[in-house]
C-alpha cells in the first residue's frame, strides 16, 4: 500500500514535509508504550516517521536524534497526562491517536475495529476510508 513513490508524490505535488524513517526497534518501542498499530500505520512508519502537510499531519514517533521535530509525538498524544487533544481516558482506551487536523483535532484509529475516526468541534466522526485515502482526501480539501 505505502511505498516510496507515494511519499515522493506527497512531497512533490502536495508540498508535504516527510521525516526520515526509523528503525523497526523504535516502532516496536512505541507499540509497547501505547498499544499495537494498525497494519497501514506500521507500513507508513516504515517509510517515514510522520509527515506534515498544510492542514494535517501524521504524528511522529520520538526520535532521540531529532527531538525538536518529533517531541510532539504519537506516544504523547496517547497518554492522558500528556495529550493536547480533548480526549479523556475512556476515549484513549478506545482510540489510537495518530494524526492532527487543523492544529487541534485528533485523527484516530478505533482500537476495536481499525476504522478511522476524526474529531472536530462537534464531536467524533467515523469514516469509511483507509489511511492512504484519508491522506489523499485531506490534501484535496
Amino acid at each position: 500500500m505505502f511505498n516510496n513513490d507515494f511519499i515522493q508524490k506527497l512531497k512533490q505535488h502536495h508540498d508535504c514535509r516527510v521525516f526520515p524513517s526509523l528503525s523497526s526497534e523504535k516502532l516496536e518501542e512505541a507499540e509497547i508504550q501505547i498499544g499495537p498499530f494498525p497494519k497501514d500505520l506500521k507500513e507508513l512508519y516504515k517509510i517515514t516517521n510522520g509527515l506534515e502537510c498544510e492542514s494535517f499531519r501524521i504524528l511522529p514517533i520520538v526520535d532521540s536524534s531529532n527531538r525538536k521535530k518529533t517531541w510532539d509525538s504519537i506516544c504523547r498524544a496517547n497518554k492522558i497526562e500528556e495529550t493536547k487533544f480533548s480526549l479523556d481516558s475512556n476515549s484513549l482506551s478506545k482510540f489510537l491517536v495518530f494524526g492532527e487536523m487543523e492544529g487541534r483535532h485528533a485523527v484516530m484509529f478505533s482500537r476495536n475495529d481499525g476504522t478511522i475516526w476524526y474529531e472536530d468541534d462537534e464531536g467524533y466522526h467515523q469514516t469509511d476510508l483507509n489511511l492512504q485515502d484519508l491522506i489523499l482526501g485531506l490534501l484535496e480539501e
